[in-house]
């Protein structure tokens, strides 16, 4: 699978505080910015969309996994992939 969105590490900074005019990946309205290491190259907005809008869930999914993983049955690992899909876009 080819990676669409942009490839981390991304960081959290005050607008004020960055240097690099590189493009972000998400402004808050307190004007903290998302945005890749400097050099990264941006992905595709709509993959970093999709990602930014999956990640509770993909937190939710991975905690589950965690606490879980020897106990985790067939429903538990579509609700993963699904969560998934809706990260990358992709079918589950």
């Amino acid at each position: 699978m080819s990676t669409k969105h942009t490839p981390g590490p991304w960081f959290i900074a005050k607008e004020s505080d960055v240097q690099a005019s590189d493009g972000n990946v998400v402004i808050s309205p307190n004007g903290y910015e998302i945005r890749p290491v400097p050099g990264v190259r941006l992905g595709d907005e709509m993959a970093d969309l999709q990602l930014t809008a999956a990640a509770p869930e993909l937190l939710e999914a991975l905690q589950f996994a965690i606490r879980f993983h020897d106990q985790l049955r067939p429903g538990d690992l579509a609700r993963m992939r699904k969560v998934v899909a809706k990260a990358t876009g992709s079918e589950a």
